[in-house]
């Protein structure tokens, strides 16, 4: 936890901001949603590779579709399931990346993780 805000996590980034933002978590402590940061900034390739390393090994791609300048992204896993239980008992994890404003020039691509929405729900950051 970064000991500066309250809903960030390190590492820093060379721009001073937390790898980490906007995390939130179960009153038992587990991590339930967050934002990732990148900088410098990356790709949507390299966002869509880095929301799958954040998954456990048996998480399956179940949903693709980009609309409204988001691209929502979800995978289920069984281990993630059994980890989060209750909060999350059908193990589906919702990735939503915002997509440059300018797909041509680029611009900052970002993810957003949340493992509490249902599957083939639109999430909330899109």
């Amino acid at each position: 936890m970064d000991p500066l805000r309250a809903d960030f996590y390190l590492p820093y980034l060379n721009d001073g901001l937390d790898r980490y933002s906007h995390v939130l978590c179960t009153p038992a402590g587990r991590v339930i949603s967050y934002r990732v940061n990148h900088i410098p900034p990356i790709g949507v390739s390299q966002t869509r590779a880095a929301f799958r390393s954040e998954l456990p090994g048996d998480a399956v791609l179940v949903h693709d579709t980009v609309q409204f300048g988001c691209e929502h992204i979800q995978y289920r896993s069984a281990a993630l399931a059994r980890a989060l239980a209750g909060d999350d008992p059908d193990g589906v994890v919702d990735g939503a990346i915002i997509l440059p404003s300018d797909p041509v020039q680029g611009g900052v691509v970002t993810l957003f993780i949340d493992a509490t929405a249902p599957l083939n729900q639109l999430p909330a950051a899109c």
